[in-house]
């Protein structure tokens, strides 16, 4: 294997070589087998070597075994690393039984959905009726960036936004729905105006009592 780690980017290649010998270890050059390179597919040998090339999308170790009828098997393992992180998704539930407070992460991905191992500093940002509520910066470890005990206290759908602070990822966003429990059972999203949210806030973190309209 020309490379045992490459970037999941679709473009970072590794080549495979597969090699039919005889008993002694030597090239058998008039060897024509058909060669599968499970899982990733299959090509005829030629002068007794079979070449082939891999690349992926998808970050992690794989396993490739290079095999013919009437022939021993050989295995390789590639590590397939993320590619350079450019967005942000957010993990949460869709919605919440007010009043309850629950953690919201932010995942620094690459371009094919990969978590990344950045330590960008992500912010957090609450609205509701267009009006932001509350922001909230945390330092991601591993890629993952967690806002803890985040508060909803009125039924409302809140808009949630996480961006980079420095700009250079494509951020996310989400709505959450504060319901309440109706008396037959089952849950109903309010609807209309509603008083202040409540917010659980940090100590490094801010609240603002401004009126301030998410463009």
């Amino acid at each position: 294997v020309s490379k045992d780690e490459i970037v999941a980017d679709n473009v970072d290649v590794s080549t495979i070589t597969a090699t039919i010998l005889d008993a002694l270890g030597n090239i058998v050059t008039t060897a024509v087998n058909e060669i599968t390179f499970t899982p990733i597919g299959k090509v005829n040998a030629s002068e007794g070597i079979a070449v082939m090339l891999f690349k992926t999308t998808s970050a992690g170790e794989i396993s490739i075994t290079a095999q013919s009828p009437d022939l021993s098997s050989d295995t390789v393992k590639i590590n397939t690393i993320p590619g350079a992180a450019s967005k942000i998704v957010i993990d949460s539930d869709d919605s919440v039984i007010v009043p309850a407070a629950m953690d919201i992460k932010g995942k620094i991905l690459d371009n094919y959905g990969n978590r990344t191992s950045s330590t960008e500093t992500l912010k957090l940002s609450v609205s509701k009726n267009g009006k932001l509520t509350s922001t909230c910066t945390v330092t991601a470890v591993d890629g993952i960036a967690t806002f803890k005990n985040i508060s909803f206290k009125e039924t409302a759908f809140y808009s949630i936004e996480i961006e980079s602070v420095r700009g250079t990822l494509n951020k996310g966003q989400k709505q959450i729905a504060g319901v309440i429990v109706k008396e037959k059972g089952g849950l109903a999203a309010a609807e209309g105006e509603y008083g202040e949210v409540k917010i659980k806030i940090p100590a490094d973190c801010w609240v603002s009592t401004q009126n301030v309209v998410i463009g």
